[in-house]
Formats: C-alpha cells, structure tokens, sequence
C-alpha cells in the first residue's frame, strides 16, 4: 500500500483456501486483521492501482475450481467489496496495473486444463497532486481522472504523520462530463510536521 503496509489475501492454509486478509505493518513489525474477501480463493493475482491505493484481487481457484469475481480492497476503509466478473474465471493469470491511468489488464492464465486466451480490462478511479511535497503558502492542485460523469466527488485529505482529516469540510466537487475532477487548497504553516 501507499503507506508501506502490505496486504496478505488469501491463500490455502492446507486444508482449505481462504477468504481471510490481513496487514503486514513493517513500522509495527506486527500483522493486523483486515476486512476478509467475499469469496475465498487461491493462486489468484492482486494489483495495487496507481493513484487509487486500493486493490484489485483477481482470478485464482476456490476448491480446484476457477474463480471468475474480482474483489476490491479499499485500502483507507479497511473495506472490501465486489467488483465484477472476469470474462473467463481462471488461475495463473498475468497482469499489470498502469501507472498514472488506473487501467488493470489481466491475460491468460489456466481454465482446468487449458490455457485462456482471455484478456479483461478495468478503469479505476484515480487521484494525484501536482507534486509530491508542498511548503506553506503554496497552492496544492489535485486532478483525477475516470470518476462517474457528472457525479460528486469528495476529496478528504489527510496528514500523512497523524492520519487525521485536514480539511474541514472535504473538498466536494463535481467530475466533469468526461469524468475528470479538479480541485485546490492552499497549505497553512500549521500543516507543517
């Protein structure tokens, strides 16, 4: 994850696949629960999407068979939930997740006996600054790109040192027709630390 955590998802403990996540914290040197799959499943893939820091969790087998759902955690609401269906359920797949753009491509990968010659593609929402570190006084320019068109967006920004919210009230904004979003704030000395 963004903050260096790690999630473990799933798996087989040798007697049955699992449904079960955790996190890994390497400041804490400690695993922490985290919210479990709605299937559970093995031999499957998990992408981190830039700019979004949740996870994508794909294909793999539950009980020998081939697992067609994909999951999403949500990594700032400790939170999973469905997300849609491969076109082919499978395991051994091979992916990637694009920097900047919040596509994930996934190919391959084995059905039983066979290989797939199946290719799914996902969107995710995405959201970046204009830079990575700001001083006070500057303006913090934030854009995104594949939100709902037209729809509400709200934007929470947190102190990466104390994880508590910045902005009182979040920053709401409404995506574009193409489904861009665009907002500013200016930082104050006290965000300093």
């Amino acid at each position: 994850l963004l903050d260096g955590r790690v999630l473990i998802a799933g798996g087989n403990n040798g007697e049955r696949d699992l449904a079960s996540t955790e996190i890994f914290d390497p400041a804490r040197g400690a695993f922490l629960p985290a919210a479990a799959m709605d299937v559970a499943r093995s031999g499957h893939v998990a992408f981190r999407v830039p700019n979004n820091n949740s996870v994508l969790i794909a294909g793999g087998t539950l009980d020998g068979q081939p697992v067609a759902n994909t999951g999403l955690y949500i990594s700032w609401l400790n939170a999973y939930q469905p997300f849609g269906q491969l076109t082919v359920g499978r395991s051994a797949v091979a992916g990637t997740a694009f920097k900047d753009s919040g596509a994930v491509v996934i190919a391959g990968g084995s059905v039983r006996t066979a290989t797939s010659p199946h290719v799914d593609y996902a969107q995710l929402p995405t959201i970046w600054t204009d830079k990575r570190d700001y001083s006070p006084g500057q303006i913090v320019y934030i854009s995104g790109a594949n939100w709902t068109a037209n729809g509400q967006v709200t934007i929470s920004v947190f102190n990466r040192t104390d994880n508590q919210a910045r902005l009182v009230p979040p920053l709401v904004v409404t995506a574009s027709s193409a489904g861009t979003v665009a907002a500013q704030f200016t930082v104050l000395d006290s965000d300093l630390g």
